[in-house]
């Protein structure tokens, strides 16, 4: 099992979720912005690593 947390998009997804938090208790962001922000910051991590396992995928043997 590989550790999921090292991978780059794992760390950039926490990094984009902490700045939308940040931005939505210093009042610069509404809840509806967040929720916004934070689903496509969460889709786009799920999209990727969807994408990047059907890539790695290794032939099967027919």
């Amino acid at each position: 099992m590989t550790n999921w947390f090292l991978h780059s998009k794992f760390k950039l997804a926490c990094a984009a979720f902490l700045a939308g938090l940040g931005l939505l208790i210093a009042h610069i962001l509404t809840s509806e912005q967040w929720v916004s922000f934070t689903t496509w910051t969460l889709g786009l991590y799920f999209g990727s690593s969807v994408a990047d396992s059907a890539v790695a995928k290794k032939p099967t043997d027919s």
